[in-house]
């Protein structure tokens, strides 16, 4: 798939916790140490807030423009500084991104930019699993930032989680991570889908030890249906069971 399970579930159907570093970035490749945030006022501070939001527009455009050429490593590259840099500037009282609006309001929209780098990273890590790690730290730093985000969009990136342990080749972690997102929302079907995924599809066990096993991977679709999950059918359930079935 180009994207993660996760994502490409969540948009067909519509945490060890990492800190960024005190050094950020000004966008002219040198670093700047992260300053106490003051209160704004005036015009002045209020345009070098608008001038920060078209500067970090500018690199999330470039990462877009990336992507559209196929070039998933450039994007990640550049949306990568742009996150490091938002992750100086939010503060832990910012619990959901619409919470953010005080330092952003330039023309993304961020929940929908996150999930548009994770997905980014999911493609990048395919092709390369040594960048699973890297996966592993934006999904726990997005968690840990905005708890309070839509719950969709929270389980979206508990699931992408386990995905990245699995491609980090630690399986155990990766299981653990979805099954908590299971047990906390059993009435979602993307964790049991994410689960079955995992001990179904061969891409997220290369080089473990644990093999594919079609009998837990179904156990989960089932579980799904028996509960029975209330977005089931949005998330094809039925279908992938059937499948799976054919292929036990």
């Amino acid at each position: 798939m180009g994207t993660g399970l996760a994502h490409s579930l969540f948009i067909s159907a519509v945490g060890v916790v990492c800190k960024p570093t005190t050094v950020g970035i000004n966008f002219e490749g040198n670093s700047v140490e992260k300053q106490e945030s003051k209160p704004s006022g005036g015009l002045g501070k209020q345009s070098r807030g608008r001038d920060q939001d078209m500067e970090l527009d500018r690199f999330i455009i470039q990462g877009y423009d990336d992507l559209e050429k196929g070039d998933h490593a450039a994007a990640c590259n550049s949306w990568g500084r742009v996150w490091d840099h938002f992750l100086l500037r939010l503060s832990l009282e910012m619990e959901s991104c619409q919470q953010t609006l005080s330092v952003y309001d330039g023309s993304f929209v961020l929940s929908n930019w996150l999930q548009d780098y994770c997905a980014a990273l999911h493609f990048l890590v395919l092709k390369d699993e040594a960048m699973a790690g890297a996966g592993v730290s934006f999904c726990s730093q997005v968690l840990l930032q905005f708890p309070k985000e839509e719950e969709s969009i929270v389980a979206s990136f508990r699931a992408s989680m386990g995905e990245f342990l699995f491609l980090d080749n630690k399986p155990a972690e990766g299981e653990k991570v979805l099954a908590e997102l299971i047990s906390s929302l059993p009435h979602k079907a993307i964790g049991y889908a994410c689960m079955a995924e995992m001990f179904s599809d061969s891409k997220f066990n290369a080089g473990q030890d644990n093999p594919l096993d079609l009998a837990q991977a179904i156990g989960y679709l089932e579980r799904c249906l028996a509960f029975p999950a209330e977005d089931a059918a949005d998330f094809d359930i039925e279908k992938r069971l059937a499948a799976l079935k054919g292929e036990a």
